[in-house]
């Protein structure tokens, strides 16, 4: 009877072990699972980050871009203005220093212009076929003028102008971050300086003073 007991007893303990050791192989199994989980969840977050990352990365791009952009097509604009009001010194203007004056920007900038050209289709940017309007309102106004009051008015314009074209030029030539942008601004840079050094030497002979321009001859624009 004590054998039969301890052989029950025996069975018990026996079965006991069988569960605690199911209980534990589920519990490992579990656990496993969770940790399993949790690897799957980061790499998901890491995406998520790299995804905010790369949003941030392209806003910033486009902002870059977009300021490029704004360069390249006010330049164009401004271009288109600039000759033409040469064309019209060429045949209002009364003093010869600014018939050569206008001929050299006329030469100059249809140099400059074939090189925005490049840029613009290397770049992908769309180039404006009109003038800038503050220019279309100048010519308006030179248009009515002749001989010694055409030469005051369009050399203190030439002064005001250059002085613009200088700071914006300058502005890109060290923010852009498009190289072909930066280099045409870079190179034309010193171009510029030369017509406003002359602008301002002859507009000096023409009014009789070192006057620098009238600021309201442009409307400044901010690219940056």
């Amino acid at each position: 009877m004590a054998v039969g007991v301890s052989g029950i007893a025996f069975a018990q303990e026996t079965n006991q072990d069988v569960k605690d050791q199911k209980t534990a192989v589920k519990q490992h199994e579990k656990a496993a699972k969770e940790q399993e989980k949790d690897v799957n969840k980061k790499p998901k977050d890491t995406n998520k980050d790299e995804k905010g990352l790369e949003r941030d990365r392209k806003a910033a791009q486009n902002k870059l871009e977009h300021a490029d952009t704004s360069f390249v097509k006010k330049v164009a604009e401004n271009t288109k203005s600039e000759m033409e009001l040469a064309t019209l010194a060429q045949q209002k203007a009364a003093d010869p220093q600014v018939k050569e004056f206008a001929q050299k920007i006329m030469t100059d900038h249809q140099k400059a212009d074939e090189k925005l050209k490049e840029v613009a289709q290397q770049e992908k940017i769309d180039l404006p076929d009109r003038k800038s309007m503050g220019e279309t309102t100048e010519k308006g106004r030179l248009d009515r003028l002749n001989g010694a009051d055409f030469d005051r008015a369009y050399m203190k314009h030439m002064v005001a102008e250059h002085e613009q074209d200088i700071n914006d030029f300058r502005k890109e030539a060290t923010n852009s971050k498009d190289d072909a942008v930066r280099k045409f601004a870079s190179e034309n840079l010193p171009v510029l300086q030369e017509h406003l050094k002359m602008a301002r030497d002859i507009n000096a002979k023409v009014n009789g003073s070192p006057e620098k321009g009238s600021r309201k001859a442009k409307k400044v624009q901010s690219y940056r």
